[in-house]
């Protein structure tokens, strides 16, 4: 009986427990360490806090302590939770002189609540350390063993230093003892990094979405260099016309970004005043220094103009992108062309749901075919502005909507309008370009589905043959292929639930495939029956309006 009562209490207390922590509102609860000293030293002369060193402890009500982040940044210097990485650790020189330093601790739980505690911490020098000037090397801290590549470095001073007293490559530049031999006291020289090709690296259109949540407040940006990474004609705001510069350079209407470089750099050692607002005073994009500079000279943090989630390719020495995407399929049916036939054949998306944004790119021989126009379906707002051809036999796509609408991938998404300038399958003349642009499909919880293009199988040559109708559900207006063996009549009847006939299309149609369009626009919700006949082919079916 005891262990009975002693079991119910164990879960009584175990489920208030948990009806407490979901709704948590508690932050964590951090202690501060008794004055703790940090000892300059090693060839830079610093010394590098983290944020558990100035604590005696932490803990929180709810979530685990090896699950609390803790932040930390000079008291002041920003307003709520520090965003990494320069809230990930504090460096001290000895410009920093002996303190004490007041600074701030930060912690926050799974729940996303934050705290915070005032503290300090000294600076010892015990040994006389200084920094020495030289020599030194500056890259960009991208954490791969040669730096980012491809990298050009611009000196500008006075006075500048002699050819031999500095080394440039493709990733650092590296400064010689006798750098600044000749200047003067009050002389001063500027560093500059640039890197400006491959302006597509890393972007695409789920990017596009990442930006678009933002501005409609969805979900903003967590960091200041993506919001620089979002600013893709560098007028210090992210808006609408950002949006537009990116899917241009997408699509391929643009070579390279006209008002913005292909790479941004942002001295690690700079604090933002306010994170959240970057653009508040002038970002610094370069490090000056003369033969009185007391600090060492900081890497860069470099920033991928146009790629939000950060996945561009940083060197021949960056490890590959393992993803873990699911497929999805971009289904079009299989046509038999005639030379001089137009056709409009509708795009479908099977084994995805939830669209909120898609891109690809389609390659065909432009001597065999063209694509006269892309017409809109399920995707809103689709316009011209989402779709260019940048050079023959070359179709690029991307869509995403500005409102964060939805698509009802139960309807085709779009239609290409082909004009077939030889006789053949559409199989044989259109496909995917993933060299171009891969081939992906977004939702609004960030699952990127890998797109691949599906064909319905024609029916074999020489026969009379109907195929089931689609899409199904349908909305507008639905499909039924027909082949044809010998010129001739083509009946379809379209039936409502109760048996009588709402619609009756007759044609008189020439041997081959067809892709017969049944207009269904005014007609109300509900399950239909459809009797197809064509030649000695007779087929039956049902298909959902909605």
């Amino acid at each position: 009986m005891k262990n009975s009562l002693l079991t119910c209490l164990i879960v009584l207390v175990a489920s208030g427990l948990s009806a407490q922590c979901g709704n948590d509102q508690t932050p964590p609860v951090l202690v501060p360490a008794f004055n703790p000293v940090f000892t300059l030293g090693g060839p830079k002369c610093t010394a590098v806090v983290q944020p558990e060193q100035l604590l005696q402890s932490v803990s929180d009500n709810c979530s685990p302590t090896s699950s609390l982040k803790l932040r930390l940044r000079r008291a002041g210097t920003g307003t709520g939770f520090p965003i990494l990485p320069a809230g990930g650790q504090l460096t001290l020189t000895p410009a920093d002189g002996p303190g004490p330093h007041f600074v701030e601790v930060w912690g926050q739980d799974t729940m996303g609540n934050a705290g915070f505690i005032f503290t300090s911490l000294t600076v010892g020098n015990p040994g006389g350390c200084t920094f020495n000037l030289l020599p030194d090397t500056l890259r960009a801290n991208v954490g791969v063993p040669t730096g980012l590549e491809d990298m050009q470095w611009t000196l500008d001073g006075q006075t500048m230093p002699s050819p031999g007293s500095f080394a440039t490559s493709d990733s650092y530049i590296a400064l010689e003892s006798n750098f600044l031999s000749g200047f003067g006291t009050n002389d001063a020289i500027t560093i500059t990094p640039s890197k400006d090709n491959d302006p597509l690296n890393g972007v695409t259109t789920f990017d596009i979405v990442l930006i678009t949540k933002d501005i409609l407040g969805w979900e903003f940006l967590d960091n200041p260099y993506k919001y620089i990474a979002a600013d893709a004609d560098r007028n210090g705001r992210v808006t609408v016309g950002d949006l537009l510069e990116i899917r241009k350079l997408i699509l391929g209407i643009y070579t390279e970004l006209p008002d913005n470089s292909s790479w941004r750099f942002v001295p690690e050692d700079y604090i933002f005043p306010m994170p959240e607002k970057p653009f508040f005073e002038q970002i610094p994009e370069s490090v000056t220094f003369g033969p009185n500079r007391s600090t060492p000279l900081p890497n860069f943090i470099p920033i991928k103009v146009g790629d939000v989630n950060s996945n561009a390719v940083l060197s021949n020495f960056s490890d590959p992108v393992v993803e873990d995407r699911s497929l999805a399929n971009l289904e079009i049916p299989d046509l038999l062309l005639q030379s001089g036939q137009t056709v409009r054949v509708p795009v479908c998306l099977a084994d995805f749901s939830n669209l909120f944004g898609l891109q690809c790119a389609f390659r065909f021989d432009p001597a065999r075919m063209a694509i006269s126009g892309v017409q809109p379906g399920a995707l809103a707002g689709f316009s011209d502005a989402h779709f260019f051809q940048p050079e023959p036999g070359l179709l690029t796509l991307s869509w995403s909507s500005l409102k964060l609408e939805q698509a009802d991938t139960r309807e085709p998404l779009f239609f290409l309008e082909i004009n077939a300038l030889q006789s053949g399958t559409l199989r044989d003349f259109l496909q995917l370009h993933s060299n171009r642009l891969q081939a992906e499909a977004y939702d609004l919880e960030g699952q990127i589905a890998k797109l691949e293009l599906h064909y319905r199988t024609l029916p074999a040559p020489g026969l009379d043959a109907i195929q089931v109708a689609y899409p199904n559900p349908a909305a507008g207006q639905f499909y039924l292929p027909v082949q044809l063996a010998q010129p001739g009549p083509v009946a379809i009847e379209l039936f409502g639930s109760d048996g009588r006939q709402v619609s009756l299309i007759e044609e008189n149609l020439v041997a081959g495939l067809h892709q017969l369009e049944v207009p269904c626009a005014g007609l109300a919700a509900g399950v239909y029956s459809y009797r197809v006949v064509a030649g000695t082919a007779t087929a039956q079916g049902k298909v959902v309006l909605r």
